[in-house]
C-alpha cells in the first residue's frame, strides 16, 4: 500500500504535533512493507529525516484551516496515487478522492460554542461565529466521509455519536500515551521558579479554567503562604488575560508564568513540582496528568470530561467550578503524605496502560484492514 499522512501540524508545539511525531516515529519502526508519503510544511520538512526508504517526505507548505487547504491539498494528494490517507486532525478538505482515516481529538469547539466564538476570540464575534460554523461543517463532513475514525478516548467517541450523529461502527478508540524522556536532562530549574510549587502546563483557553485555579490558589495562600504556582504555556491573548488577572489579584511573585519552554525545561519542571493541577472543563485525553504521573507527581484533576476515564483511581478529583473544592484538594495533597504516596503509587501503575507503541500498532492495523 501507498499511505499518505497529512503531517503539516508536525513539530508545531501543539498536542496534535506531538501525536503526528509519535505516529511517524513508531510507524518507521514497525512497518517496512508499505510505502509512506509524509506531507510537511517548510520547517518540519527541513527537520524531519526519514528513518528508511519506505518513508518519503513531500514539501506541502499549505497553511492549515485555510482556503488553500481546501483548494490545493486534494491535488497534492492525488499526485501521489495514494491508496489511503490519514488526517491526524479534523481539517480534511471537503473533497478527497481517496479513502481516508481521520483522528478526532476532541469536540471542544462544538460543545462550547461561546468559547469558539466570543469568549475565546480575539476577533469580532460575528467573524468568529462564521468561523465556528465553517469548522463544524468541515468536521461533520470529515466524519461522514471517512472510512474510519480514530478517537483518543471513549468520551470523545460518545461525543461524536451524540453531537454529530456519527456511525459508531466507524469509530475506533485508540488511546494516546505519555512518553517519558529516555534520559534525565542536565538542566536546572528556571531562576524564576521557587519551591515548593504547584504546576500546570498547557494553553490558557477559557475551557482550561485557569481563572478558577487562580482563585483557588489565592484561597490556598491563606493556609500555606510558602507555596507558589507555576504556569507553563505559550504567551498569547489568553495568557495575557491570565497575567492581567494575576495582577488584579495581587498574586505577582506567587504565580509564575514561564511561557513556552523546551522539552528539557518542561521535564525538570514536572520532576520538581509538588503536585500537578488540571482544572479543565473539557479534554479529549488529558496528556499532562499522565506526564506528571510518570514523574511521580500526584495529580489533581477535574471530575469532568474524559479525565476519570484516563486517570482512573490515580488522581484526586475536584469540581472545576468550585475554587473552594480545588483549594481543599491542593491543601490535602500538600499536607497529607499518605495521600500523596498513594496517588504516586497508583499513578505509576496507571501510566503502564498507555504506550505510543501500542497506539501506533493499533493505528497500523486500521491501515492494513481498511
Amino acid at each position: 500500500m501507498r499511505i499518505g499522512i497529512d503531517a503539516r501540524l508536525y513539530n508545531t508545539g501543539l498536542g496534535i504535533g506531538r501525536y503526528i511525531e509519535k505516529l511517524i516515529t513508531y510507524l518507521e519502526r514497525i512497518d517496512h512493507a508499505n510505502e509512506y508519503i509524509i506531507f510537511l510544511r517548510k520547517d518540519a520538512y527541513v527537520n524531519y529525516h526519514p528513518a528508511h526508504s519506505g518513508f518519503k517526505k513531500v514539501l506541502t507548505d499549505i497553511p492549515w484551516y485555510s482556503i488553500r487547504e481546501q483548494l490545493e491539498m486534494p491535488f497534492f494528494l492525488a499526485r501521489y496515487k495514494l491508496d489511503l490517507v490519514h488526517f491526524p486532525h479534523f481539517n480534511v478538505p471537503l473533497y478527497v478522492g481517496i479513502p481516508f482515516i481521520v483522528t478526532i481529538h476532541d469536540l471542544i469547539m462544538v460543545k462550547f460554542p461561546l468559547s469558539a466564538t466570543s469568549a475565546a476570540s480575539t476577533k469580532h464575534p460575528f467573524i468568529h461565529r462564521i468561523k465556528y460554523y465553517f469548522y463544524r461543517w468541515v468536521l461533520s463532513s470529515a466524519c461522514k466521509r471517512a472510512s474510519k475514525i480514530i478517537t483518543i478516548s471513549q468520551y470523545v467517541r460518545n461525543d461524536l455519536v451524540r453531537f454529530l450523529s456519527t456511525d459508531p461502527k466507524k469509530i475506533s478508540v485508540i488511546y494516546e500515551a505519555a512518553e517519558i524522556p529516555t534520559r534525565e536532562y542536565a538542566v536546572d530549574l528556571p531562576s524564576l521558579v521557587k519551591t515548593p510549587y504547584l504546576f500546570y502546563a498547557g494553553n490558557a483557553y477559557p475551557h482550561k479554567n485557569l481563572e478558577t485555579l487562580l482563585e483557588a490558589f489565592a484561597l490556598l495562600l491563606h493556609e500555606r503562604k510558602d507555596v507558589y504556582l507555576v504556569l507553563c504555556g505559550q504567551e498569547d491573548y489568553f495568557y495575557r488575560r491570565i497575567l492581567t488577572r494575576i495582577n488584579e489579584m495581587s498574586l505577582e511573585g506567587k504565580v509564575i508564568h514561564l511561557g513556552l519552554v523546551s522539552d528539557d525545561v518542561l521535564d525538570v519542571l514536572y520532576r520538581n513540582a509538588s503536585l500537578y493541577v488540571f482544572p479543565s472543563y473539557e479534554e479529549g485525553f488529558g496528556l499532562g496528568g499522565l506526564e506528571a504521573m510518570q514523574r511521580d507527581i500526584p495529580v489533581i484533576a477535574s471530575k469532568s470530561s474524559c479525565l476519570g476515564e484516563i486517570y482512573g483511581n490515580a488522581a484526586l478529583y475536584i469540581d472545576p467550578s468550585s475554587s473552594e473544592d480545588i483549594c481543599q484538594a491542593m491543601l490535602r495533597c500538600i499536607n497529607d503524605i499518605s495521600l500523596r504516596n498513594d496517588l504516586i503509587k497508583k499513578g505509576k501503575e496507571r501510566v503502564k496502560q498507555y504506550s505510543w507503541e501500542k497506539t501506533v500498532v493499533q493505528t497500523h492495523l486500521l491501515y492494513t484492514h481498511l
